[in-house]
């Protein structure tokens, strides 16, 4: 993706109702995937289907990392780094007029 162009979430998944749920996309998509890293916890998703996800690893607990899951055997080009926390996430998030 175009770092110039930003990362764009298309939804936010649900915590309880709905189809494709955080739990469930979390437990299908990167759990009982072999080829996703276990220490990612989706919570939204992109038009491509790639995830915005909380880091659960010791090193970045908390931090927000985008995974761009053509990448997922270069780890290092895979997770982008968006931010420390949900809230700094939060703040930097912008509308998009389109």
């Amino acid at each position: 993706m175009d770092e110039d162009a930003g990362y764009k979430i298309n939804e936010f998944l649900p915590l309880k109702y709905g189809r494709n749920t955080l739990e469930s996309t979390y437990l299908g998509a990167f759990l009982d995937n072999p080829l996703m890293p276990q220490n990612l916890v989706p919570f939204a998703g992109d038009a491509g289907g790639d995830y915005f996800c909380f880091a659960t690893d010791d090193a970045q607990a908390g931090a927000i990392i985008f995974f761009e899951s053509e990448y997922y055997d270069e780890p290092e080009r895979a997770r982008v780094f968006l931010a420390p926390s949900f809230s700094a996430f939060v703040a930097q998030l912008i509308v998009d007029p389109d």
